[in-house]
């Protein structure tokens, strides 16, 4: 999210909440609870389980366990061209319509990165997160 611009009208009010989404489940074990509470770009991060696609309105970003790869194509349906970030470390997200896909490569993480999804939804990635990407799909973005 750091390395995300959203568009001025999907801004947020200043002192609305970060919404970070998890669809499916939540992968991490429990990992990412110290990061509510936090800030980022100035908004304070609130994490969220999901368990249907109407409850995706108010995410910044959703992150889409593996254990929902079938439900992704109705899911990306429900989001289509709405301001906000899709993230999954399943095979083949980036590829399918997916923003940022984490990628098992040895004993590192990697990053795929498809930056027409990301234009699609009004969003920009940041030259940062470009360099950090193994792959780059797509174009538009800055």
């Amino acid at each position: 999210m750091k390395y995300t611009d959203w568009p001025e009208d999907a801004a947020q009010a200043p002192d609305a909440p970060a919404v970070v989404c998890l669809f499916g489940g939540d992968p991490f074990s429990g990992r990412l609870r110290p990061m509510a509470g936090r800030t980022v770009n100035q908004h304070v991060i609130e994490l969220r389980e999901l368990r249907t696609i109407g409850e995706v309105r108010p995410c910044s970003l959703v992150f889409v366990h593996a254990d929902a790869e079938l439900q992704w194509p109705q899911l990306r349906a429900a989001l289509a061209q709405q301001p906000l970030l899709t993230v999954s470390d399943f095979p083949g997200f980036s590829e399918s319509g997916g923003m940022i896909e984490f990628t098992r490569m040895e004993n590192c993480i990697g990053v795929k990165l498809d930056t027409g999804a990301v234009t699609a939804a009004q969003l920009q990635v940041q030259e940062r997160l470009l360099k950090l990407a193994n792959a780059v799909r797509g174009g538009g973005a800055r």
